[in-house]
């Protein structure tokens, strides 16, 4: 497997946000298409995403172990949740998704979306995990319900509660346990980052907390 990148010319989202009504919305229009673009043309009809899932739920425990020098229970009891809810998902659809949709990860001409970066999340999943993650920046300019009109109207796809629910414990546990990673990245020997250690530590109780309200919330 490969993937072949190149240089593409444009400015990070996340510090060109439009004040402007106008400007906003042509955001949302142009942000939904593209996600419409990525889910619907890899539409897996076939695939049971609770599969999918099941298979990720078992790597993040490998993972924690590998790495974790302590119990967080928040964890303990996030992967749980996402097992024993693994039925909340049942027939919905599967695709290619981003795995970290944001306005960190998008560059821009004007109002044209020409990239979008970082892609060492992205799997088979559900629809709904790139919306569950790309709601909050919608919300931030205030265009959530545009995006999701135009989106579905563009996909086929719906957003579905029980999905968000899900995909909203899904991805503050994902994200602890990738804050574990950087606090033990210094255990490697090849590691000489201090920021990956510091990041580790400052967030891994943000999400330990994070995790408990998405459960809480659900």
């Amino acid at each position: 497997a490969f993937m072949a990148v190149g240089h593409v010319a444009g400015k990070p989202a996340n510090q060109i946000v439009p004040e402007d009504p106008a400007g906003r919305a042509a955001w949302a229009d142009e942000f939904a298409g593209a996600l419409a673009l990525l889910h619907g043309a890899t539409a897996r009809p076939e695939a049971d995403v609770r599969d999918v899932l099941r298979a990720e739920i078992v790597d993040l425990r490998r993972r924690t172990l590998e790495r974790e020098r302590a119990p967080h229970p928040g964890l303990s009891l996030g992967l749980s949740w996402l097992e024993a809810h693994l039925d909340d998902l049942a027939g919905r659809p599967a695709c290619r998704v981003h795995g970290d949709f944001g306005f960190h990860n998008m560059l821009l001409d004007g109002a044209r979306l020409v990239a979008v970066l970082d892609w060492e999340f992205s799997h088979i999943g559900d629809p709904v995990e790139d919306l569950v993650m790309f709601r909050p920046f919608m919300e931030q300019i205030g265009c959530w319900d545009r995006f999701i009109a135009t989106y579905e109207a563009r996909s086929g796809f719906r957003f579905n509660e029980a999905g968000a629910r899900y995909f909203g414990v899904w991805t503050e546990v994902r994200n602890l346990v990738a804050c574990l990673g950087s606090l033990n990245s210094l255990l490697l020997p090849q590691v000489t980052d201090i920021a990956l250690s510091v990041a580790g530590t400052i967030y891994i109780p943000k999400y330990e907390i994070a995790v408990l309200d998405a459960i809480i919330g659900g």
